[in-house]
């Protein structure tokens, strides 16, 4: 990877892209261009093609929720093909979907930040206890509680115990910390917007965790030609694992960091 950008993308440029697709960035869809009979393997090739796909809207939802477009056997993300449109290069780092709709690729709607500052603009738990992003009830240790990432890349918290405070006055404690921390960091710079939280695994798999509370690492390993980026629990007997071939260095590395934290943010007490 160079200055962020896979090595899949360095192989598409900016003059091959604007060949294939047109982009519309108000409507932030991609449509398949006519193309030079010299590019397909055939005469036959380049009518079907002609016929059928030139002018159509293109691309294919993810389990994930994001839109990829193929070409020459790979594939790429839409938010980061429209990106290299609207600026001529691909991005240095990831793209943010501001309101939170990964299939939404206007270009108002997408913004370069670092993994960090994307971290913070992920949705709300469905395992939310509290309605305030950031803020939850441990039912063990009774206690409420809120994260956040400085931009020292240190975690701050506070917490405030139920039974010592009372349920919602140690609630009202916390959130309000929580969110004049925010405020804080904010008018500093650091881009937390009203959908922050963490990114969210399964229920069964968090509480699987709970009950071990085991150390959570995570890595980049390298196997016969493989390259992943690893997160292992329950003393390294499991782990999930993220193909650096398959999915380019920074979104395995970006789903790994999710699993880490959301691992992370769960086991602490």
């Amino acid at each position: 990877m160079l200055n962020g950008v896979s090595k899949l993308e360095l192989k598409l440029t900016y003059d091959i892209a604007k060949d294939l697709w047109d982009y519309d960035p108000l409507e932030g869809t991609f449509a398949w261009k006519k193309r030079d009979v010299s590019t397909f393997r055939s005469k036959n090739h380049w009518l079907k093609y002609n016929e059928s796909k030139v002018g159509t809207v293109c691309g294919t939802l993810t389990k994930r929720g994001y839109i990829v477009l193929g070409f020459g056997g790979s594939q790429y993300y839409a938010h980061r093909l429209a990106w290299l449109f609207s600026q001529g290069e691909w991005p240095s780092e990831y793209i943010d979907h501001v309101n939170r709709d990964k299939s939404d690729n206007r270009i108002d709607n997408l913004r370069c930040v670092s993994f960090k500052e994307n971290s913070r603009n992920v949705s709300i738990s469905s395992r939310n206890t509290s309605g305030q992003i950031g803020v939850s009830y441990c039912d063990q240790t009774e206690i409420w509680r809120a994260r956040w990432s400085n931009l020292d890349g240190s975690r701050g918290y506070v917490g405030r115990s139920a039974n010592k405070w009372g349920f919602d006055e140690a609630k009202r404690i916390v959130t309000v910390a929580y969110n004049e921390a925010l405020d804080k960091l904010n008018n500093q710079g650091a881009g937390y917007t009203d959908g922050h939280g963490l990114p969210s695994t399964t229920p069964e798999f968090i509480e699987s965790l709970k009950t071990t509370k085991k150390l959570v690492n995570m890595g980049r390993v390298s196997s016969h030609g493989n390259v992943h980026w690893r997160v292992q629990y329950d003393n390294g007997l499991k782990s999930r694992m993220f193909s650096v071939n398959k999915f380019g260095e920074d979104v395995a590395r970006g789903l790994a960091q999710e699993v880490f934290d959301e691992l992370n943010n769960q086991l602490e007490i």
